[in-house]
């Protein structure tokens, strides 16, 4: 892509490229509309305007939009967001400004000062929590009540801090409590709403005249309303159900695939995989397929990723006594992504009482007839359930192969010229694409279970068992050189030192809300090979498959960066200058809570955690495609691809 000039206004070309002609009729409307009498007052399409603006690279228009929003409903956090401020403290401020306000504080430098050793046990963290509490330190309180409930969810003043209540026997706060009343009781009215009306379509998708018929079916189709989903589905199962419905079953899920394929929802995504995966129609399947290729990879393949699964082994060895005891050992392994999962069952037939039997009334021999008889009994509904298994497992990950050819291209060898079998294959090809490395994948947890039962002499008692776990402990990727800066509540501060616990500057990916949130965890990865990102005045080293946000694409691995491309930062954009390979290094990353990002570098760039994003039809944050568009998000990748080359 040739380069654009760093100017605050792009060029039109630059903005083609960057999002799409949908986004110059925006902000040509945008500019029209600025200095017209009928200009809207209300603060949140004002900062939609301002965020659309920013888009069309005018960030001075952008600015100006936000601050008149900030001041049209008095104190408006969306506005406030964008202008990269943080209700800090009750007041809002910049990240500088709050590193300020921090270092002058005597509380956090106490705070600071306490967690110095580390908070090991729960108990370190009640007396963290009740400390914050008293000194007014509400995210660092919540911060430690949190962990508290995880470890103790009956702890009473933890529960009430948090504002947290038990429900159907597990914990909400009242307002996760309200909003999921306020949608089920809207999700019922759409159901009551619209499942007559989608029924009738589907009546008429079914009829005996054919015209009628395609008029019910193109009804079906052209549904775009993702609220309808549940109706939609629930319409055609019951339709499907009917004579006339088994008659025209295939044309029905075609219609309502078809429907769901035009919805950029996340909520017809999941459809879309449901269908490509499980329906019994082979064109379903294809069409579904077919819907998901408009869509973020990372919307998806996990899905399928967790479908797929390697086949079951059995090892069996079987050991016999003189006396009749017979011991098994089963052992049923299965590979898994990242380790090998082995059970391992010990079966033991008993004999009581053997140096005392009365021989001339009891045969050994008989005993270990009957102890060998039980034993291959058991190998053999072993090996049963392990064929069928097997079987069903097999039929599923051709279909799920099948759905990541059509839908992602992607394929078992990484290119789209070779094909296998092998679900390890694919694993280790989604791990290549997001450029993940693990320290091992020949790590085996075992679990345990031995039985035994006491036959012949006494009355045998019940199985006895003893079942032993290890969790997989995952090795993780890290992605950022150290030194790279990364905001905290007292600044700029190198990944490296950034601990558990500490607050750090995130962003929603789809609300734009800009606020600091805890580290959940640090990760620190093995040599990998990066790249180095020249921004004007700094430059970042990250691994090839970190996520930075493009604006008006959205997240973007390192290795799919080219110069030019703006970052999103937490005011405006910043341009890439350049890209080239830097020298191999152990890197860094961070896991943090709720919003999975953080800021990072002078410049204030939003990267996303180690953990995969989650699915968002934002084209910045804070701003959602306001026209139907089922690509909104594929086409503005699609336009960077070819101006990159």
């Amino acid at each position: 892509m040739s380069r654009m000039n760093c100017a605050l206004r792009w060029s039109a070309a630059a903005l083609c490229a960057m999002a799409g002609s949908q986004l110059v009729a925006i902000a040509g409307e945008v500019a029209s509309r600025s200095n017209s009498a009928d200009y809207p007052r209300n603060a949140s399409r004002l900062v939609e305007q301002a965020l659309t603006a920013g888009l069309a690279g005018d960030q001075q228009e952008k600015t100006n939009l936000l601050k008149r929003a900030s001041s049209a409903e008095g104190d408006f956090a969306p506005a406030r967001w964008q202008l990269g401020e943080i209700k800090f403290d009750g007041e809002w401020r910049t990240p500088a400004e709050v590193a300020k306000h921090v270092a002058a504080d005597e509380r956090w430098q106490k705070y600071e000062g306490l967690r110095e050793g580390g908070v090991a046990s729960i108990e370190e963290h009640v007396d963290l929590a009740e400390w914050c509490m008293r000194q007014g330190l509400t995210a660092e309180e919540k911060y430690h009540w949190a962990n508290v409930i995880l470890a103790n969810p009956n702890h009473h003043l933890a529960q009430q801090r948090l504002g947290m209540r038990e429900v159907r026997g597990r914990l909400y706060t009242q307002e996760w409590i309200d909003a999921e009343t306020k949608r089920r009781d809207q999700a019922k009215r759409e159901m009551d709403e619209l499942k007559p009306k989608y029924l009738q379509f589907c009546r008429e998708a079914t009829g005996d005249l054919k015209v009628n018929r395609e008029k019910g079916l193109t009804k079906l189709r052209a549904i775009n309303d993702p609220a309808g989903i549940p109706a939609l589905r629930e319409a055609v199962r019951q339709t499907v159900r009917t004579d006339a419905g088994k008659k025209y079953d295939c044309e029905l899920v075609l219609a309502m695939t078809a429907a769901l394929a035009k919805m950029p929802e996340h909520a017809a995504t999941i459809q879309l995989t449901g269908l490509a995966v499980y329906s019994k129609h082979a064109e379903v399947r294809r069409a579904a397929a077919a819907g998901l290729q408009s869509r973020q990879v990372t919307d998806y393949v996990p899905l399928l990723m967790q479908l797929l699964q390697a086949p079951v082994e059995v090892e069996v060895d079987v050991v016999a006594a003189p006396d009749g005891m017979v011991r098994m050992i089963e052992t049923v392994s299965q590979q898994k992504p990242f380790y090998e999962a082995a059970e391992v069952r010990a079966t033991n037939y008993e004999v009581e009482g053997a140096l005392n039997r009365n021989k001339a009334t009891t045969d050994p021999a008989r005993v270990l007839s009957d102890n060998m008889r039980g034993a291959n009994s058991r190998v053999k509904r072993t090996r049963s359930r392990v064929e069928n298994q097997n079987a069903a497992l097999a039929a599923r990950n051709e279909r799920v192969q099948e759905v990541l050819r059509i839908a992602s291209g992607l394929n078992a060898s990484g290119s789209l010229s070779e094909a296998t079998e092998d679900v390890t294959h694919w694993w280790g090809a989604w791990q290549k694409h997001n450029e993940l490395s693990y320290d091992s994948m020949d790590r085996v947890y075992e679990s345990y279970l031995d039985e035994t039962f006491v036959q012949f002499y006494e009355q045998a008692p019940p199985p006895s068992s003893n079942i032993v776990v290890e969790s997989p402990q995952m090795q993780h990727c890290a992605c950022f050189a150290p030194d790279t800066l990364v905001w905290k509540q007292s600044g700029p501060t190198p990944i490296e030192l950034v601990r558990v616990g500490d607050l750090v500057l995130a962003k929603h990916p789809t609300t734009g809300e800009l606020g600091y949130r805890p580290v959940l965890e640090t990760t620190r990865g093995r040599m990998t090979q990066v790249l180095r990102v020249e921004l004007p005045g700094e430059s970042v080293v990250a691994t090839l498959g970190h996520r930075f946000w493009v604006e008006g694409v959205g997240w973007r691995m390192a290795k799919e960066l080219k110069a030019e491309m703006p970052l999103h930062t937490v005011r405006n954009a910043v341009l890439i200058k350049s890209l080239e390979q830097a020298e191999d290094m152990e890197c860094c990353n961070l896991v943090v809570d709720e919003f999975h990002t953080f800021v990072i570098g002078q410049s204030q760039i939003l990267v996303h955690d180690i953990t995969c994003p989650q699915p968002t039809l934002a084209i910045t944050p804070g701003l959602l495609p306001s026209t139907s568009r089922p690509d909104v998000v594929k086409s503005a990748s699609n336009r960077l691809s070819a101006a990159g080359r």
